[in-house]
């Protein structure tokens, strides 16, 4: 299929780039149609959905790409007359500088005399303010604190790192910050896993100290009176079907009936928002080399491409709606049908809109 892509008019123009073409392997007489080529894209796609089935199906396709992607570099190679490969020598000031670095870099450093986020035990050998014994059984040492009360405190390290006194401060208030952000984001994983989603700068981690409202609840206000009729299957419910076939109508409906019972799962999707769309709402909006990362990391429990966009149902994603108590509504197209089957056996529920 990707040979037969290689003769179609787009592929042709990419060839004209080229500073020297060897014509032996260009096939310049022929040309594939633009009806062929929307068969060979169509069935190019048919042949990936069947290679991801299964448990080991995506790292197996990701596998079949990487080795296609390598032969199209070659075929390329070929077609400017195999340029030769040159690598221009290391000059003996960037050979020292590279043996230096990795001298320091498997130097083994010097052990740091508290361990990162622990409490110091110095107190035990003052002895001339009160019992040892008794600052150690403080509550500090052995209960867990508050997740807000590192707001302030990383706020602070924050200043002096911007406005430092001097030097040692500013040094200080970095190492202080690391540590407190690893704290908080230590206990902010027992109970605001899904937030860690969000979090696309490190040296920023506000949204953990922010109240943990479902995204889907804030779209929807419950509408209705009395409390919310959830039923006792609690399982994920997967509503598929062709397009046209009123999905989305059907997921919005259970939604406005009963919001406290149901939660709408947003999937992943590699594009940018369109007017009146917000990030967590109609989708999670993701650059492509993070889909891939939760791809390749078995993050997704379905994902398909239309268009080159692609999209994705992320695990936490509904983990998190079944952890706050409502059951979990997943929206599917046919496209993605083959992975159905082994969600419905783990778990899941299905519906068929036709």
């Amino acid at each position: 299929m990707d040979f037969l892509l290689s003769l179609s008019a787009k592929a042709k123009e990419k060839l004209n780039t080229a500073k020297i073409v060897n014509k032996g392997v260009t096939y310049f007489e022929q040309l594939l149609s633009e009806e062929d080529t929307k068969w060979v894209f169509a069935m190019k796609k048919t042949i990936a959905d069947y290679l991801r089935q299964g448990t080991e199906g995506p790292y197996f396709f990701r596998m079949v790409e990487t080795v296609l992607s390598r032969d199209k570099n070659w075929v390329r190679w070929k077609i400017e007359n195999c340029p030769s490969i040159e690598k221009p020598p290391v000059s003996p000031e960037e050979f020292c500088e590279a043996k230096a670095a990795a001298q320091k870099l498997t130097t083994n450093k010097r052990l740091r005399p508290t361990p990162m986020g622990s409490l110091s035990l110095g107190f035990l050998s003052d002895v001339g303010e009160g019992n040892a014994l008794q600052k150690l059984k403080s509550q500090e040492r052995y209960v867990l604190p508050d997740l807000m009360s590192f707001k302030r405190k990383i706020a602070d390290d924050d200043f002096e790192i911007e406005m430092p006194t001097n030097n040692q401060t500013k040094a200080a208030a970095i190492e202080g910050k690391a540590s407190k952000s690893w704290r908080a984001l230590r206990i902010a994983s027992r109970y605001k896993l899904a937030t860690f989603d969000k979090l696309d700068n490190p040296e920023k981690i506000d949204l953990i100290f922010e109240d943990d409202v479902p995204q889907e609840a804030e779209e929807l206000e419950d509408t209705t009176t009395g409390p919310a009729h959830v039923p006792e299957d609690r399982r994920p419910v997967i509503i598929t079907g062709p397009q046209g076939s009123n999905k989305s109508s059907l997921v919005k409906m259970l939604l406005e009936k009963e919001s406290g019972a149901f939660g709408k799962v947003a999937a992943h999707i590699t594009r940018q928002p369109e007017n009146g769309e917000t990030n967590g709402r109609e989708y999670h909006f993701v650059e492509a080399q993070a889909f891939a990362m939760m791809r390749d990391g078995d993050q997704l429990l379905a994902f398909t491409d239309a268009e080159g966009v692609n999209y994705g149902t992320s695990r936490r994603a509904v983990e998190s709606i079944s952890d706050s108590g409502k059951v979990p509504l997943l929206e599917m197209d046919r496209s993605v049908s083959s992975q159905i089957p082994p969600l419905t056996s783990t778990g899941f529920r299905l519906t068929v809109v036709s």
